[in-house]
This record gives C-alpha cells, sequence and structure tokens, in this order.
C-alpha cells in the first residue's frame, strides 16, 4: 500500500495525466515520459502497480462511461421538458384567452336574458288585459244571445227587470221571476247567501218539482270554462246560457242540511242521459272546495264516484296538472272519468266535455249539460 500512495502521489503531481506502456501494462493517467523514483524502477516494481491499478483502470472507465451516457440522458429528459413546459405555458395563456371571451359571452347573455324577462313579463301582463276583454266580451255576447239585445236601441233604451232577491231557489215559483228573465225551466234571481257577495243565478222552479239551484250549464261555447282559480271561485258566464255559479256560493249553499245533485246531459248524437245522487256538499276554501257525491241513480253511469272526496284543481294551481292538460276547472282525479267543463267543441277524450259511459267503455261528448242542486224533501 505504500508503494501505491507513492505512485499516485507522482502521477498527480504532474500538470496533465497521460498513458505509459510498461511491458504489457497501459498506465492511465502517466506522462508518456514518466520520472519514477529510483528506488521504483530500480527494485522493478513498476509491473506489480500496474498491475494493482488495472481493475482501477477498468472501473474508472465504466464510471466515466456510465456518467457520459447518465449526462446525455439527463439533457435528453431536460430538452423533453423544456418543450413541455412551454407548450403548457402556451396551453395557459390561451386558457386566460379563452377565459375572457367566455365571460364577455356570458355577460352579454346576461344582459340579454335580463332584457327577454322583461319583456316576457309585460307580454304576459298584455295577454291577461286581453283574456280579461276577451271575457268580458263573451260574458255579454253571451247576454245579448237571451236578451236579444245589445244594450241600446236607435229609438228607446232597453228596460231590463231586476231579478227578485231570494236567500235560495226553494219553494220560489214561476211568476215570481219577471218575464223577461224567464226560459222554460226557471229564471234568473239574484241570491243573497250569507257571507257571499249577491250573486245572479238560475232557480229550476219546473224539472222534478222545482227548488233546484243550477250552479253549472253548458249549451252554446261560448263562455270559456278553461279559466284560474279566481274565476271559479268567484263564477262567471251568464245565468241562462253558459253559466258557473262560483264555488264560494256552491259551499255556502249547501254547507247545512242534505242536498241531491242532479245532471242533465244531452250527448252530441241526440241521446239523453241523467245522473241523481242522492248526497251532494262542497267544502270550504280551508279544504279546496272537495266534493262529496254518493248514492247514483240514473242512465248515465256513475262516472262522478271516480271523483268523490277531490279536491278542485284550475290550471293555474300546478304546473301542466289535470285542469291544464283537459283544459277546465274541475274535481279532478288523476285526472278524470267526467269532464264537464272541458272544452266545448273539442272532440278529444282528455279536454272535450265527457262523460265515461261505463257500459259501453266509451267516452260521451256532451252537447248539453246541466247541473243543479236543492235540499232534500
Amino acid at each position: 500500500m505504500l508503494l501505491l500512495a507513492s505512485l499516485v502521489t507522482a502521477v498527480f503531481a504532474r500538470e496533465q495525466f497521460k498513458c505509459k506502456t510498461h511491458e504489457g501494462c497501459h498506465i492511465w493517467g502517466c506522462d508518456p515520459n514518466p520520472t519514477l523514483s529510483d528506488e521504483v524502477l530500480h527494485r522493478n516494481e513498476f509491473p506489480v502497480i500496474c498491475e494493482s491499478l488495472a481493475p482501477s483502470h477498468g472501473y474508472l472507465k465504466a464510471t466515466q462511461k456510465f456518467l457520459a451516457n447518465l449526462v446525455m440522458g439527463n439533457n435528453e429528459e431536460i430538452g423533453i421538458l423544456s418543450k413541455e413546459i412551454a407548450r403548457l405555458e402556451r396551453t395557459v395563456d390561451s386558457l386566460r384567452e379563452e377565459n375572457g371571451d367566455i365571460k364577455s359571452a356570458l355577460d352579454e347573455y346576461q344582459e340579454k336574458l335580463a332584457t327577454f324577462s322583461k319583456a316576457l313579463s309585460d307580454s304576459n301582463k298584455r295577454i291577461n288585459e286581453l283574456e280579461n276583454d276577451r271575457k268580458r266580451v263573451s260574458d255579454c255576447e253571451a247576454k245579448r244571445k237571451f236578451t236579444g239585445k245589445r244594450g241600446t236601441t236607435k229609438t228607446k233604451p232597453q228596460i231590463f227587470s231586476k231579478p227578485p232577491t231570494m236567500t235560495s231557489c226553494e219553494s220560489i215559483k214561476m211568476k215570481t221571476i219577471p218575464i223577461d228573465l224567464r226560459n222554460e225551466t226557471g229564471g234568473e234571481v239574484m241570491l243573497n247567501i250569507p257571507g257571499v257577495a249577491n250573486k245572479t243565478g238560475y232557480c229550476d222552479v219546473v224539472t222534478d218539482g222545482g227548488s233546484w239551484t243550477v250552479f253549472q250549464r253548458r249549451m252554446n261555447g261560448i263562455v270559456d270554462f278553461n279559466r284560474d282559480w279566481v274565476d271559479y271561485v268567484k263564477g262567471f258566464g251568464y245565468p241562462r246560457g253558459d253559466f258557473w255559479l262560483g264555488l264560494d256560493a256552491i259551499h255556502s249553499l249547501t254547507k247545512e242540511g242534505s242536498h241531491e245533485l242532479r245532471v242533465e246531459m244531452l250527448e252530441r248524437n241526440g241521446s239523453r242521459f241523467l245522473a241523481e245522487y242522492s248526497y251532494f256538499r262542497v267544502g270550504s276554501s280551508s279544504h279546496s272546495y272537495v266534493i262529496n257525491v254518493t248514492g247514483y241513480s240514473g242512465n248515465a253511469t256513475d262516472s262522478l264516484r271516480y271523483h268523490d272526496r277531490m279536491k278542485f284543481q284550475t290550471k293555474d294551481l300546478g304546473k301542466r296538472n289535470c285542469a291544464f292538460n283537459h283544459k277546465g276547472g274541475w274535481w279532478y282525479n288523476g285526472c278524470h272519468n267526467a269532464n264537464l267543463n272541458g272544452k266545448f267543441d273539442e272532440l278529444v277524450d282528455s279536454s272535450g266535455v265527457t262523460w265515461y259511459d261505463w257500459a259501453g267503455d266509451r267516452f260521451m261528448f256532451m252537447k248539453f249539460v246541466e247541473m243543479k242542486f236543492r235540499r232534500k224533501q
């Protein structure tokens, strides 16, 4: 080891490392003309030193090659990573530009949406105004049909009689009703109902002994029955034409005592049908005017049984509910076997003025319907 240390000290003391061959031994890192100590040469120890350095020489050479390859590989990896970083930087810049475009488009869309919402609100307001005008014209046209006058003439104003004021249709006689307010079965009266504003109604004083309060009639389709909740609560139409008395009035007149219901119908083919129920009552507004109807008799089949204990429903109480789909307020039960407030001239099962015939397994389309009740005698 001492000799090896001497040799290494001598070799690395030189300014540069070169090679020396001595009897087949290649010395890496020696000057071509080394000056070793005379003692080493004299003792002929050079071959021994060469022999001991040979393994180190091979290891150093392999290490040098490995390091060169590693450096080359790292340089390639660095090049690849540099390209990827540049690509990512370009992507980030592009995304920043796109984000700016998206934000600008979103702001523009929100402005357009606000403008559209305002226009839609104004349109809905106008539609409601036009609908109210149409209803008023419809009701006036229904009244004109039965009076034969538009309210004025070129000569003398038409004078109409005032209907008699009654608390109900019980015991009223035909002679009580002014001639110009009558027709075959009865006529108009002013119903003074407790808790409800005075309402013009219709009393049937002829059919099966009379005393009937008519609360619904369909006869010519002039009055639109596809209305909202408020209209059905208050009532609409003309008492001697297409007519709905109003849920508040129906409830107030049926809440005390026992009442029977009579439904008269004329099919479009001319067939007449009758459905009578021995018990009829309509609940209060807090119970959504739920209907109770039992005790069927008649020739029309018991289609109202399906609607017993159902709440009243109109198109404005839910999104695309039964009333919306079937075009009229009614006591729907998802949805109906009877749809007597449906669209008058529409001959479609789901939305026409229909009554289901259980015996014939078909919907009957009606061109006349009248619903009325009276206190049971």
